[in-house]
C-alpha cells in the first residue's frame, strides 16, 4: 500500500492524511499541548511552514520533516500528529526518524496513535528504510509502553547507544572556534 493510499484510509469515523501548509497552525497548536513548555517553546506555526512545506522560490529545496494527521472526519478537527523525516545509519542504511508522535486527550484509547504510528511505518518501507528511529522521555510510561509493545529496542539500553544533540550554541561555539 503506498502512502496516497494511506492518506485515503478511513476508519472509525477517523482519516489519516498527510499534513499540507495551512495545517501549520494546528499542528503548532498540538505541540504547544504535548509539551507543555511554552516558555521554552521555539516552534511556530510559522516556522513549521518554512521547515516543512518550503516555498519553491526559496533557497530551501527540500522539506526538514513530513506530517500524518488524524482528522476526524464528522467534524474537521485534526485530533493527532505523527512528524517524521528521513535520516541515515553509517551501519544499516536508510531509516526513517520519527520526531513526534501525539493524539489529543478526547480522541485517546482509540487507536488513533497506532494507526499514525503505522503510517510512518509504511512509509519507512515504502522508501526502502530498515528502520524507525524515535526518542522517548525517561518519564513518559505510557509512551514507552506503546513502542514497546510495538517492537520498540531501547538504545541505550539493548545497544549501548547515547542519544544526546549540539544545541544551537554549540554549533555556533563550533564554527566561531574553527575560524581562529
Amino acid at each position: 500500500m503506498t502512502s496516497a493510499a494511506v492518506t485515503a484510509q478511513e476508519v472509525s469515523g477517523i482519516r489519516i492524511r498527510l499534513a499540507v501548509r495551512e495545517d501549520c497552525e494546528v499542528i503548532a497548536d498540538m505541540i504547544d499541548v504535548k509539551h507543555e513548555l511554552p516558555s521554552e517553546k521555539e516552534m511556530t506555526p510559522e516556522r513549521l511552514r518554512s521547515d516543512g512545506f518550503p516555498d519553491p522560490a526559496s533557497s530551501q529545496s527540500a522539506a526538514s520533516f513530513r506530517c500524518f494527521l488524524a482528522e476526524d472526519v464528522a467534524t474537521g478537527q485534526v485530533c493527532g500528529y505523527a512528524i517524521f523525516y528521513p535520516c541515515y545509519s553509517t551501519w544499516k542504511g536508510k531509516a526513517m526518524a520519527l520526531e513526534g508522535l501525539y493524539v489529543d486527550e478526547a480522541h485517546q484509547k482509540r487507536g488513533i496513535g497506532h494507526r499514525l504510528f503505522v503510517a510512518v511505518c509504511r512509509e519507512a518501507l515504502d522508501s526502502g528504510a530498515n528502520a524507525v528511529r524515535l526518542s522517548v522521555h525517561k518519564d513518559n510510561a505510557n509512551a514507552i509502553k506503546f513502542y514497546v509493545q510495538r517492537g520498540f529496542q531501547n538504545s541505550t539500553e539493548e545497544l549501548g547507544w547515547h542519544a544526546g544533540r549540539f544545541p544551537l550554541e554549540a554549533l555556533q561555539k563550533a564554527v566561531r572556534e574553527s575560524s581562529n
